[in-house]
């Protein structure tokens, strides 16, 4: 019958000295704190999951998509891309680095944007359901830092999103009976800001 070792004989045993073990606790109580004092805004909120996720829903798409890149490449990654580079030269390194690169560049500035009624002309029906998305998404954003009329909104952005796909705006005249319905047309007229 083999015989268990108590907890001290196996801290003895396992060759760690008391430094390392107190360094161990403080690393703990300070991780402890530092997520702590992260979880609360200058307030002493308590901030949720809302909060962490995509930095609160307020970065633009692109950011997003650089803070993917960003954590898909982990230390193994990057030891591998080493051993890759050592084994086969820099190109295999060199190749993982251009391609981020360059689908930060394509993302930020080949991708469509919407700045005027003439750049929705060419989308397809899925592109314009996926840009009534984004837009109720925008307009949700804005309406939870700056009070607005959202409701009305929301349920004119197919409708707006329709109209400038049929008509020409601005040749075409489009009349609002209430400024707070045209959230929608202000964002595709390029006016986001205003």
């Amino acid at each position: 019958m083999e015989s268990q070792l108590s907890i001290t004989e196996a801290i003895s045993l396992s060759g760690f000295e008391t430094i390392d073990f107190i360094i161990g606790i403080v690393y703990l109580i300070l991780l402890l704190s530092l997520s702590l004092f992260i979880s609360r805004d200058r307030e002493g909120r308590e901030k949720d999951t809302k909060d962490y996720f995509l930095a609160g829903n307020t970065l633009t798409w692109w950011a997003v998509g650089a803070s993917l890149i960003a954590a898909n490449i982990s230390a193994e990654q990057i030891i591998g891309m080493s051993g890759g580079g050592y084994a086969n030269g820099l190109s295999i390194a060199a190749y993982e680095i251009m391609a981020a690169i360059a689908l930060l560049l394509i993302g930020k500035y080949f991708l469509p944007k919407v700045n005027s009624p003439a750049d929705i002309k060419s989308f397809t029906i899925e592109q314009l359901r996926t840009l009534c998305e984004e837009i109720r998404h925008y307009m949700i954003e804005c309406c939870s830092v700056n009070p607005g009329h959202l409701g009305p909104s929301l349920g004119a952005v197919e409708l707006i999103v329709g109209l400038h796909y049929v008509f020409d705006a601005p040749s075409d005249k489009i009349v609002f009976d209430v400024g707070h319905q045209a959230y929608a047309h202000k964002i595709i007229t390029g006016r986001r800001e205003i």
